[in-house]
């Protein structure tokens, strides 16, 4: 019984891990995408028809126009950790008070998350008008 409970444990552990590694490699891939979105919107300014700046854009993802709260990224970090932290779905509320802010602010980072499909909904708690919950795309529930 000791013996799974230590594979349990390091299974764990090694989740933990590979959800926070997953995170910081979101976090360097938007950043790295805003740096390179930066440098194009110089060089094009600079110079319209090098052709570093004429390739073609692969198309965006048709993504519902939404009138959000504008939310930092630091809050949408926070917010992401959060449910790839959690071992269950969860809701706006728990977010909110797990980040000590308005449900407003966790729902719009929430919203955030999901259209950039870093995490689902994962549909409602099983009583009439229950709160959304939401889930992590890789790994948990999902």
């Amino acid at each position: 019984m000791a013996e799974v409970y230590l594979i349990v444990q390091q299974l764990e552990d090694a989740l933990q891990d590979a959800r926070r590694e997953s995170t910081d490699a979101r976090r360097v891939l938007r950043i790295a995408e805003e740096q390179e979105s930066g440098l194009a919107k110089a060089l094009r300014a600079l110079k319209p028809d090098h052709p570093l700046v004429q390739k073609e854009a692969p198309a965006a993802k048709h993504v519902r126009p939404a009138k959000r709260k504008q939310v930092s990224n630091a809050l949408i970090d926070r917010a992401r950790e959060v449910v790839f932290q959690s071992e269950e779905p969860v809701t706006v509320s728990y977010v909110a008070a797990r980040l000590d802010v308005s449900t407003s602010a966790a729902n719009a980072a929430l919203q955030t998350l999901r259209s950039r499909e870093e995490i689902r909904l994962a549909g409602k708690e099983r009583s009439p008008g229950a709160p959304s919950l939401f889930a992590a795309m890789n790994g948990g529930d999902a």
